[in-house]
């Protein structure tokens, strides 16, 4: 299903009916994820016995290494702070889909290549955890009993309640999306903004961690999953990404069929019987990750950031701005 994503449109069209389009196939993709997610869950594992005995074996790795924190973590708050709890679940839930809806939005809407660049992570990252909710399910903390579901100890009860655990998968602790996705949205914030504030960006996944250890819904080692599975999608979609850049510069590449140049143009030339090369000035390639090549590609759509116009604007470059726009 990975190789899907990439068969989306890499630039959406202007005219109202293809971006419409694009809009549909865009959320056809969110809803066939969502309904894998659904049919997997259970679909090797039924019940909760296999996913407390794979949670129990979680424990005990964290206890052997010395880092079963989320115990005493979630202790202490509960005993001294407890409205840090109640702040926590908030943050467990309103910092997650509701900021990653709001990020994808605006992306799609100003920024569309880089939506189809992290959009793409996300994407092969997801099909990374399917897998592993199939052959691994492991129970939340709450679940073994050894901590507490704060969410429901403290309220929005709503959230993650029984009525509600048709729309999830109950046991696919590791590797925990919340910190995973929260990582990815940091390194957006990192590299894409501007300014010493684009570094409150890296506290959001250590909110989120705080978050998904007080609350009981994770552990430590979901985390860390989770920021592997990271570097896992990456490395896929390195090399596709790869691929899709010189597919791109073929076709820009390509010999101009010498029927459609003008008959002046033929005339002058003297080559009637000949189709001249399309001039190829690509030198970076135009893949989704992780090479310069979206940036290229970005320049040339116009969805370079202002910082960067101005510094191509102030460059002296003798370059011709033909030149210039296809670099």
């Amino acid at each position: 299903m990975a190789s899907i994503v990439f068969r989306f449109p890499t630039v959406f069209p202007a005219s109202p009916p293809s971006r419409w389009r694009s809009l549909c196939a865009e959320l056809a993709l969110y809803a066939g994820f969502y309904l894998v997610y659904l049919l997997t869950r259970g679909l090797v594992y039924e019940g909760d016995r296999q996913a407390l005995a794979n949670a129990e074996t979680i424990i005990s790795l964290e206890s052997g290494l010395g880092f079963f924190f989320e115990r005493p973590i979630q202790e202490w708050t509960l005993a001294h702070a407890p409205t840090l709890a109640v702040f926590f679940n908030w943050v467990y839930i309103a910092t997650y889909w509701p900021v990653i809806l709001a990020v994808a939005l605006y992306l799609y809407l100003a920024r569309p290549l880089l939506y189809v660049k992290y959009r793409t992570l996300i994407a092969v990252h997801l099909c990374l955890a399917l897998l592993l909710f199939v052959v691994f399910p492991v129970a939340p903390p709450f679940k073994t009993g050894l901590l507490a579901d704060t969410i429901q100890l403290y309220g929005p009860g709503f959230y993650g309640s029984e009525s509600m655990a048709f729309f999830y998968n109950t046991n696919a602790a590791i590797p925990s999306l919340h910190f995973s996705w929260t990582c990815i949205l940091a390194w957006l914030f990192l590299r894409e903004c501007e300014g010493w504030y684009r570094y409150l960006g890296l506290g959001y996944p250590l909110l989120t961690l705080a978050a998904i250890v007080v609350t009981g819904n994770h552990y430590l080692v979901d985390a860390l999953v989770g920021l592997a599975s990271i570097g896992v999608a990456v490395g896929i979609i390195s090399p596709m990404g790869r691929v899709t850049g010189r597919l791109r510069r073929r076709e820009i590449c390509s010999p101009v069929p010498f029927g459609n140049q003008p008959a002046s143009v033929a005339h002058a030339l003297g080559k009637e019987d000949e189709s001249p090369q399309r001039p190829c000035t690509m030198s970076q390639p135009g893949g989704i990750w992780p090479h310069r090549g979206w940036r290229n590609v970005g320049a040339r759509a116009g969805f370079m950031s202002s910082r960067r116009r101005a510094g191509s604007a102030g460059s002296g470059d003798s370059t011709s701005a033909p030149a210039r726009d296809l670099r």
